[in-house]
């Protein structure tokens, strides 16, 4: 199955009925917050989900941005990206 991508810049659900997580793209712009962080969970809605299956730290690369891939992690329920602090944070999100 193609790998599919998405851009989102707020906290979003990618996928309702699970599917396989296979990493981020990320992009820091003016502004960005210093120890952003960006997490992946195995859950169908923003408002609390769990369980947690990654978290991608957006100061360990390079000052306008990075990309964490090769995750391959099948999720059950779905798919939903959450980040502590969206300003100047771009990100794609790569998935089937």
């Amino acid at each position: 199955m193609p790998t599919r991508s998405v851009k989102i810049t707020a906290d979003t659900v990618i996928s309702t009925a699970g599917g396989t997580f296979h990493g981020i793209i990320w992009y820091g712009g003016g502004g960005m917050t210093p120890n952003s962080y960006i997490d992946i969970f195995d859950d169908d809605t923003t408002t609390s989900p769990s369980p947690q299956i990654a978290r991608i730290h957006t100061s360990a690369g390079p000052p306008d941005g990075d990309d964490a891939r090769g995750f391959e992690i099948v999720c059950k329920v779905g798919i939903t990206v959450k980040a502590n602090d969206w300003t100047g944070l771009e990100v794609y999100v790569l998935y089937n």
